[in-house]
């Protein structure tokens, strides 16, 4: 007999990544955060676990929350070696199990801002939809 169930996406610490999470048939392993000169990048390894499709990310729909309740819209997306930036998105097909590095920048923050409650991530007409929490900043 066939179970059916439905898996929502939880944030979890493993090994070399500061959480990862899956959605729509994409691990995202959140790396790191960094803020350089007030452009906050968080960096990923993106791995696709299903068959070979594409994902996309919508920069200017992923938001970063810092911990004073300051609000910053993403600007640019990078997945592998395609980019985009403001309304478009990076578009690309991944081949299953096969780790590529993506980011999304936030431009906006305070160059002292070391932290985010909230990195939320929006990509694949709304199927991905991440949420990171209490993520600190590297000091790169």
């Amino acid at each position: 007999m066939a179970v059916w169930w439905t898996w929502k996406p939880e944030m979890q610490s493993v090994g070399k990544f500061l959480s990862k999470m899956v959605s729509d048939g994409f691990e995202f392993g959140l790396q790191k955060c960094v803020n350089q000169s007030g452009t906050v990048t968080c960096y990923f390894k993106v791995t696709n676990t299903e068959d070979d499709k594409e994902i996309s990310i919508y920069p200017s729909r992923c938001r970063l929350f810092d911990t004073e309740g300051n609000i910053y819209q993403g600007y640019k997306a990078v997945i592998a070696n395609k980019s985009a930036t403001g309304n478009n998105d990076p578009r690309i097909r991944l081949v299953k199990d096969i780790p590529v590095n993506a980011s999304v920048s936030f431009p906006g923050a305070a160059n002292d801002t070391d932290a985010a409650a909230l990195v939320e991530i929006i990509g694949n007409y709304e199927k991905i939809h991440l949420q990171f929490r209490d993520v600190d900043f590297s000091k790169e």
